[in-house]
């Protein structure tokens, strides 16, 4: 029709292509985990699939690489997890506990963040320590600031 024609016109006259792209198929891997069930075939949640992964003792490059996600997703649902209830820092994240030189320095930034500002916010504390920390690496280190000192 005249509309499919005049479409066709202005993507060619802008160098593009009528070709429809084919899509890469989706791994077996992808599918499984799109569409993550627990034993009785009911779906589970991103962060619980996360967790599962966690709990085999999966660094979280590993986790992220398995999932095909970012770290930075990951340590988003470990602090999910947290705040559920449905892990516990010390006992559940102990094999992907920071370096304790640096984490030691990233809980003092966030202590003094929270004395100064009565937040943990990872802006001010990154300005503490300085680029040398990924916001990712303070993002979990947070997780692991005694409760009794942060506040809550």
């Amino acid at each position: 029709d005249e509309l499919t024609k005049m479409h066709e016109g202005f993507v060619l006259s802008l160098g593009g292509t009528l070709k429809a792209k084919k899509r890469e198929k989706t791994t077996a891997l992808e599918k499984k985990q799109k569409h993550a069930r627990n034993a009785s075939g009911e779906k589970i949640s991103s962060h619980e699939s996360t967790r599962l992964l966690l709990e085999r003792g999966l660094t979280i490059s590993e986790i992220a690489l398995e999932r095909g996600m970012t770290a930075g997703t990951i340590i988003s649902h470990l602090e999910k997890l947290v705040e559920l209830g449905a892990i516990e820092v010390e006992r559940d994240l102990h094999h992907v506990k920071p370096d304790a030189e640096r984490l030691s320095r990233m809980i003092d930034a966030f202590l003094k963040v929270m004395r100064e500002e009565e937040s943990m916010h990872l802006a001010p504390a990154r300005t503490i320590v300085g680029d040398d920390y990924s916001f990712d690496e303070l993002k979990l280190a947070r997780l692991f600031v005694p409760l009794e000192q942060s506040g809550d």
